[in-house]
């Protein structure tokens, strides 16, 4: 099971990156991003190769590319062509394996006094230098003292930049496109909505945004984008980018154009977008996830005292449905509202978190407390029924400042073996360790019930 995990998701893709275009000498890039920091790369190379056993490198991959998940074929012809050995290097990636390029050649280390000490590398190991100065003594220099280096040309061989280096059994001498497919770290994708609800309160005009984060360590350019919706199980996470300079510094772009088409792929939803874009090394790409879609909401409001104290939320519901003016798959991600006035001002008023929402499912966003009605939750008596029975007595208080009416979804949390001894109000719904009611409050006026549950164990 461990090896077909990685296989899926390359399998599950490995359809969207057709047709892809060479731009003459020049790699072509094709991106599928998930939401769990991890990228699918098609990357295709033109290549010239000789007959029998060679020897070719592929520049521009991601330094935090997955190597044991990479596929690689010929386009031209697939018969003609097979992988004998794969090798990953980034010397430039770890200061140890760069340093270790250096033995037996002159460096000069700049100590924190600010000394500098030059000499021929005999030895390194965890950050600790062992020289041998020009009078062939030999000093030892511990890496808390070292400042920086100052090291000469670079050596042959030397990967200043992520590539893997392929031994290839080529048939059919010539050129070939060379296509490698593979998984890598730090680039992932989330959506962010932007929602404005009208001054009648009933309707939201909703737009939903893609933000792309690329982490990856490698550019890719012009690339075929699509999106992955859904939970993709990795067995591990996948690692995350340590940048070596001491701050990150990240871009935010705001693309326009055409959007994302959607469809189902598997248990997930695929968005590929109808043109090219690029997706820089730390850079978060931003880009229109769906034309703007207006939905029927309605406002409603919930006193939850035993985790809300006095405070009574806010609440947007709307149904993700076609007749209410959406019905599209929402990825999760985080909704902000803004309220639109009626001189066309905007105001901000507050924010939630979504899950996945797929079609026909309704959606509640929590926007914030309300300023004008406050709830009290006390219990007034708590008995103990016997050994095994206890009963306790709940009352609960709303008081509404506003000159309207209001409903409010009060609820409570009984645990365990319970019931309700005596009358109730209204009960919305009832589940094993939830009990919702509804109670209406006059405007300019305050409500109050009592409800007493008997638990048992």
């Amino acid at each position: 099971m461990k090896a077909a995990g990685g296989v899926l998701v390359l399998c599950l893709s490995y359809f969207l990156f057709s047709g892809v275009p060479l731009r003459a000498g020049e790699p072509a890039f094709s991106v599928t991003a998930y939401t769990n920091n991890t990228g699918l790369i098609r990357q295709v190379q033109t290549a010239t190769l000789k007959q029998g056993v060679s020897e070719f490198k592929l520049p521009g991959v991601p330094a935090l590319i997955e190597p044991a998940s990479v596929q690689v074929r010929s386009l031209t012809s697939p018969e003609a062509l097979s992988l004998l050995e794969q090798r990953f290097a980034y010397d430039l990636g770890d200061t140890g394996r760069l340093l270790h390029r250096y033995l037996g050649r002159n460096i000069q280390v700049t100590l924190q006094e600010g000394e500098v000490q030059a000499g021929t590398l005999l030895q390194e190991s965890a950050g600790d230098l062992v020289l041998e100065l020009a009078d062939r003594s030999l000093r030892v220099v511990k890496s808390r003292a070292i400042a920086g280096f100052l090291l000469p040309g670079l050596p042959d061989g030397l990967s200043k930049t992520p590539a893997l280096t392929w031994l290839l059994q080529c048939d059919r001498p010539g050129e070939h496109e060379l296509e490698a497919l593979y998984l890598t770290g730090g680039l992932q994708w989330s959506a962010h909505y932007v929602a404005r609800l009208n001054p009648a309160e009933d309707r939201l005009r909703i737009l939903g945004w893609a933000s792309i984060d690329n982490q990856s360590g490698a550019d890719y350019p012009q690339a075929r984008l699509s999106l992955v919706a859904g939970d993709v199980r990795r067995e591990s996470p996948p690692p995350v980018y340590r940048p070596m300079e001491a701050e990150r510094d990240v871009a935010m772009m705001a693309k326009a154009g055409p959007g994302f088409a959607e469809s189902p792929v598997f248990e997930y939803h695929l968005y590929r977008l109808d043109r090219r874009t690029t997706l820089a090394h730390r850079e978060t790409t931003q880009i229109p996830l769906f034309d703007p879609l207006e939905v029927k909401v309605q406002k409603s409001f919930s006193y939850d005292g035993q985790r809300d104290q006095e405070k009574v939320r806010a609440i947007l519901v709307f149904q993700n449905q076609k007749t209410a003016g959406l019905g599209i798959p929402l990825p999760g991600g985080k909704v902000q509202i803004y309220k639109l006035g009626k001189d066309n001002s905007q105001l901000f008023v507050g924010e939630d978190e979504v899950a996945h929402v797929p079609e026909g499912e309704e959606v509640k966003l929590s926007v914030g407390y309300a300023f004008d009605i406050v709830g009290e939750r006390t219990v007034i008596e708590t008995r103990q029924m016997g050994k095994r029975s206890r009963q306790e007595t709940v009352e609960v208080q709303l008081r509404n400042r506003k000159d309207t009416a209001i409903t409010v979804t009060v609820i409570e949390h009984p645990t365990g073996s319970w019931e309700f001894v005596g009358a109730t109000p209204p009960i919305k719904k009832k589940q094993a360790n939830q009990v919702e009611f509804e109670l209406k409050v006059p405007p300019g006026s305050e409500e109050k019930f009592q409800v007493t549950v008997l638990y048992n164990w």
